[in-house]
């Protein structure tokens, strides 16, 4: 399960936070860390985040932050593709 963080601020400073997980059969959860607002969507998650944050808390001026995990871990699985790959060519 992939996981990313959508942060915004609003014009007194107060930081706004939006979680998107990715479930099962691409579906993508969205939970907002603030008033605790749950969704499901199929596309567009992280443009339905910044909807949500920009018209709920007035939220401008976002960042995305990625749990980089899946790509270690898909990094990992390719070498060791390629490892094998270049065995069976001996």
């Amino acid at each position: 399960m992939e996981t990313s963080r959508i942060d915004g601020e609003d014009e007194a400073g107060h930081r706004h936070s939006m979680r998107v997980t990715t479930g099962p059969a691409q579906v993508r959860h969205l939970v907002c860390d603030t008033c605790g607002h749950r969704r499901r969507v199929r596309a567009f998650a992280h443009d339905s985040a910044r909807e949500h944050l920009a018209a709920e808390h007035g939220a401008g001026g976002f960042r995305t932050e990625y749990n980089g995990l899946g790509w270690l871990l898909g990094l990992v699985a390719f070498v060791v593709f390629l490892i094998v790959l270049a065995g069976y060519r001996r």
